[in-house]
C-alpha cells in the first residue's frame, strides 16, 4: 500500500476520533470534508454553505473585565485586517459598540444571557447565541449615519466594506456552525489570501480560547503548513508560540508538509529548527537527498536516522522521539482503507 503523509493524517485523524478526542483540521487543499462527513463531525465550507460572525460573543469572551469594549476593540482590529480606518478609528469603534447597544448588549454581563417570558435571567442561564448579535452588516448601515460630505475618507471605508462583505459573503451573517463537535474540518481552500490568513488567525484564536477552558483532550491539525508561514510573520510566530505552549494545554498541534524546506527557508533555517526541537513527536516518511541534505546541516539528527529517512520504502516512515527513532510500517485495516479512500 502507498502511503504517504495525507494518508497516514486521515488515519490519525481516524484512530484520535475512537478515543474522543476533539479535532480542528485547517484544510487548505480540501481533502479532509469526507471524514467530517463520516464522523457526523463539522465541515466548514466558507466559499458554498457556512458564515462566521466575526462579532459574536462567547464564553471565553465575557470572562475578560470590559468584555464589550475588549470586543469593540477585536472587531474593529479584524477589520483593520482589510481596511484602513487609522483617520476615523474614533467613528468606527463608535460604531461597532453601537450596534451592540442596539442590540440590548451592553457591559452589564447580565445584557448576554437569554431571559425568561418573566425577564428573569437568573434560573438556568442561557448565554445568547450568534442569533442574537449584530453583524457586520450592521456597521456598515451604523457607518452611514455619520458620512458627511467633509469627511470622504469615511466614504472610502464605507465603500470597502461593502466591498470586502459582497466578496466575501460568509462574514456577514449568523454563525452557521459550532466548535463543540468531535472534529472541524475548516476548508479554506478557495479563500483569497489575505482572507484566507485572517481567518486562518481569526479561528486559530478562537480554538485556542477553548482549549484554554477546557479539560478534554484536543488536537489542532495545520495541512500544507507554508501556505500561512510563507511571508507571515505573525502567524509564523502564532504557530511557534503553540508549539512551545499547547502541551500544557492537554492539547497538541501537528503540521503537515509535503517538503521539509517549508520549515527551513525562514530566517536561515532557525524556524524550523526552533519548530522541530519543540515537537515531542516528529514523523518523516521518504525524502529526496535534497530534503535529508537540509537535515544533516540543522545537525540535529544523527547520520543514521538520516539514511534510513532517505532509504524508506512507501508506506513506511521514521518516528523521532525524545533522542531515540524507530523505523514503522504505516498499515490500515481494510475498513479505514475504505475510509480514507472514499469507497465506504
Amino acid at each position: 500500500m502507498e502511503v504517504g503523509k495525507s494518508y497516514f493524517t486521515k488515519l490519525l485523524i481516524l484512530r484520535e476520533y475512537i478515543t474522543d478526542v476533539k479535532q480542528y483540521i485547517f484544510d487548505p487543499e480540501g481533502e479532509y470534508s469526507f471524514i467530517a462527513k463520516f464522523t457526523n463531525g463539522t465541515n466548514v465550507d466558507f466559499l458554498n454553505k457556512d458564515k462566521f460572525n466575526i462579532l459574536d460573543i462567547t464564553e471565553t469572551d465575557i470572562l475578560k473585565s470590559n468584555y464589550l469594549d475588549n470586543k469593540v476593540d477585536y472587531v474593529y482590529n479584524f477589520l483593520s485586517e482589510f481596511i484602513n480606518m487609522e483617520e476615523n478609528e474614533e467613528i468606527v469603534l463608535n460604531c461597532i459598540k453601537n450596534v451592540y447597544l442596539n442590540k440590548g448588549i451592553t457591559e452589564d454581563i447580565n445584557t448576554m444571557y437569554v431571559s425568561n417570558n418573566d425577564g428573569n435571567i437568573y434560573l438556568n442561564k442561557k448565554l445568547k447565541d450568534s442569533s442574537y448579535m449584530p453583524i457586520l452588516e450592521d456597521i456598515y448601515t451604523n457607518m452611514k449615519l455619520y458620512l458627511n460630505k467633509q469627511n470622504k475618507s469615511l466614504k472610502t471605508i464605507i465603500l470597502k466594506l461593502n466591498q470586502l462583505l459582497d466578496s466575501n459573503s460568509f462574514m456577514n451573517g449568523c454563525t452557521t456552525f459550532k466548535f463543540s463537535d468531535d472534529i472541524t474540518v475548516f476548508n479554506i481552500s478557495n479563500l483569497e489570501i489575505n482572507v484566507r490568513n485572517v481567518m486562518f488567525k481569526t479561528l486559530l484564536s478562537r480554538i485556542t480560547d477553548i482549549i484554554k477552558n477546557s479539560k478534554v483532550k484536543h488536537l489542532i491539525y495545520i495541512d500544507e503548513i507554508w501556505r500561512f508561514i510563507y511571508n507571515n510573520e505573525y502567524l509564523s510566530e502564532k504557530i511557534f508560540e503553540l508549539f512551545k505552549t499547547i502541551r500544557k494545554l492537554n492539547a497538541g498541534i501537528i503540521v503537515i508538509s509535503q517538503d521539509i524546506s517549508d520549515f527551513f527557508s525562514k530566517d536561515s533555517g532557525t524556524y524550523g529548527k526552533s519548530i522541530l526541537n519543540n515537537s515531542f513527536i516528529k514523523m518523516f516518511f521518504r525524502m529526496e537527498y535534497s530534503d535529508t541534505d537540509i537535515l544533516n546541516r540543522i545537525g540535529i539528527f544523527e547520520n543514521e536516522e538520516i539514511n534510513n529517512i532517505y532509504k524508506l520504502n512507501k508506506g513506511s516512515c521514521l518516528m523521532s522521539f525524545q533522542g531515540n527513532s524507530i523505523i514503522l510500517d504505516v498499515k490500515s485495516s481494510k475498513y479505514e482503507n475504505q475510509i480514507i479512500k472514499g469507497e465506504f
